[in-house]
């Protein structure tokens, strides 16, 4: 099952999903995407890193948009992903 969110028409009635619609991603796909476990997904979103919302108390979902968004705003500056290093060594 796929759920898309899009605006409504101008007569205010019905939910237009073919515009502006975003398909949205569940967190098996977001950790597929950023090659994290699904754990480690749900763990950023608790702590507000990764970008998200409940549907419902066992559903979560996320745009892919702002997955992207969050991508780039935590690339590094070459583009590249870089370590972290402590007293010169890596980590």
């Amino acid at each position: 099952m796929q759920i898309c969110f899009g605006s409504f028409r101008t007569n205010g009635t019905e939910p237009d999903i073919t515009s502006n619609a975003e398909p949205l991603l569940t967190a098996r796909e977001v950790a597929d995407l950023l090659g994290l476990s699904i754990t480690s997904v749900l763990r950023r979103w608790r702590a507000g890193e990764l970008p998200g919302f409940r549907l419902s108390s066992n559903v979560l979902r996320f745009r892919e948009s702002e997955i992207n968004a969050y991508l780039e705003a935590h690339r590094g500056p070459s583009g590249v992903y870089a370590p972290p290093h402590v007293d010169g060594r890596k980590v």
